[in-house]
């Protein structure tokens, strides 16, 4: 399984980062979507309800907790949902300065193509670039391995940090 990373940040307050993956995309799509496999990638404990209206938490090792609420899933392709510091009580996800996290499976020459854009609120967010977008491409080896599933083969350098392409 082989990956190749690219992405781009603008000035809009959105990230986006993209992996090529040599799987098929519903294979990918079914690991992007199971809560431990998903988890797996995030390196996070995460406990949630893939379906529109669905709710989670993402609970990173020594790190923050975020809620989630699923906004979209078009299957096998789109998963849309918020995420905020659990820590902020707004009545919605906008209230609380979620970003819209967007993960879009695509087929590709490789396989699958998957691209994560996470979009912030208007104001100083410093969410953006510190979440799903950007472990998409720092753990893209931890990808790998969820996409292979359990005993699945994880190749000689797809952890390594590596130049990409856009």
């Amino acid at each position: 399984m082989d990956l190749q990373v690219g992405g781009a940040v603008s000035a809009e307050q959105q990230v986006t980062r993209s992996v090529e993956v040599s799987a098929e995309p519903a294979r990918v799509w079914e690991s992007l979507t199971d809560p431990s496999r998903l988890g797996r990638w995030l390196d996070a404990e995460v406990e949630l309800d893939v379906r529109p209206g669905g709710e989670g938490v993402v609970r990173e090792a020594g790190g923050p907790v975020r809620r989630v609420a699923v906004e979209q899933v078009d299957p096998p392709g789109r998963l849309v949902f918020h995420w905020w510091p659990a820590d902020r009580h707004g009545r919605t996800p906008a209230e609380s300065g979620a970003t819209t996290v967007e993960i879009a499976v695509t087929p590709s020459a490789a396989g699958a193509r998957v691209t994560v854009t996470e979009t912030a609120p208007r104001g100083p967010v410093a969410l953006v670039g510190q979440g799903a977008a950007r472990d998409l491409a720092s753990r893209r080896g931890v990808l790998a391995a969820a996409v292979a599933g359990p005993g699945g083969r994880h190749l000689a350098g797809v952890g390594r940090a590596g130049r990409g392409r856009a």
